[in-house]
Parts: structure tokens; C-alpha cells; sequence
């Protein structure tokens, strides 16, 4: 199954680089629940099992919060997935 990226929401990436803790509407876990599935269908066609792709892409949101990687990101440097 091949799902695509969603278009980048730049107000939605701005917000989730807020340090207020998580609440029902937290722009950060909105992040992660559109981006969760096509990465980790990524991770699937590049040959990993199911369960190796989930860890991967845990690990992979884990490091984007940890390191602080949305605050990085730019609209002028074109989509979130380039980052």
C-alpha cells in the first residue's frame, strides 16, 4: 500500500513547536497522526517487517521531539518532508 504525505500545513507545524504540554487538541500530535502513516509505509517499502517499520517510525518521532527538529524547519525551504 503506497500512502502519500500530506501537503505540508505550515501554521500546523509552527504551532506544534509550542512547549505547552499535550492536550486533546495538540497541533504536535496532530502532526504525528498525519505523518505516522506514510512514513511508516515508507519504512515498509524499503523492506522492513511491520513491526521493525513501527519501531522505526516511533524512533523517528521520538528524535524530531527530542532534537527539536520542527524548529528547523522553514516554509521557504519548500515541504516538511525535505526537512
Amino acid at each position: 500500500m503506497t500512502l502519500r504525505f500530506p501537503t505540508t500545513d505550515w501554521p500546523l507545524v509552527a504551532a506544534s513547536r509550542s512547549r505547552v504540554p499535550a492536550s486533546a487538541d495538540d497541533p504536535l500530535a496532530e502532526l504525528c497522526r498525519l505523518y505516522w502513516p506514510p512514513v511508516c509505509a515508507y519504512l515498509r517499502q524499503c523492506g522492513h517487517r511491520p513491526d521493525e517499520a513501527e519501531d522505526l517510525t516511533q524512533g523517528f518521532f521520538v528524535h524530531l521531539i527530542a532534537k527539536r527538529v520542527l524548529d528547523r524547519a522553514e516554509p521557504e525551504r519548500g515541504r516538511l518532508r525535505s526537512l
